[in-house]
């Protein structure tokens, strides 16, 4: 007696779920998974072939890893045996950066967080203390930490400066002198 085995037919095709949004150059890895007759899953992630309709917006790498490279939505395929699949995915990039307070006027010896929030092109509004990167006119009246903890050391004036991918915002921060005598 001969024996025969029939596998189950591949029937469809299926990419996971992006929960929001991407930023530009946050990358993504997407999975393709075939669904079978019999109803069993297989990952065809690495055995797809995948491509992206506006390469301008995103890079996609033969195993599925997205990368955001501007503003837009476009869709992404992919193709295994004769089943495709499309994503649409958005991107969003950073248009403005606010600091909060807009300006700082502290005694010597006295310390103030500043906190950063980004605007995107979806009008998103993000808190992003973490990602920006601060720099110092004159670390000699106050200096700032990577976290925007600005500590007052002398009397004057002094800016920082915040950026996150080619966009700045500046904040002006005066230090007062200390109040040596009082008299009435």
């Amino acid at each position: 007696a001969i024996q025969v085995t029939i596998l189950p037919d591949l029937v469809s095709l299926t990419i996971n779920d992006i929960s929001s949004s991407l930023k530009v150059s946050d990358t993504f890895q997407l999975i393709a998974t075939g669904i079978y007759s019999d109803a069993a899953t297989q990952n065809l992630t690495s055995s797809a072939t995948w491509s992206v309709a506006d390469a301008a917006v995103l890079n996609v790498s033969s195993a599925g890893l997205v990368t955001a490279l501007s503003a837009g939505t476009t869709i992404v395929t992919a193709v295994y045996e004769l089943l495709t699949v499309e994503r649409s995915i958005a991107i969003k990039a950073l248009v403005d950066l606010r600091i909060s307070p807009p300006s700082l006027t502290l005694a010597i010896a006295s310390s103030q967080q500043l906190s950063v929030t980004g605007t995107y092109t979806d009008d998103s509004v993000e808190d992003i203390d973490s990602l920006v990167t601060w720099q110092s006119s004159d670390s000699s009246v106050a200096t700032i930490s990577t976290s925007g903890a600005v500590i007052a050391i002398s009397a004057g004036t002094t800016s920082f400066t915040a950026c996150l991918l080619r966009i700045s915002i500046a904040i002006h921060v005066t230090v007062l002198p200390t109040l040596v005598a009082l008299s009435i």
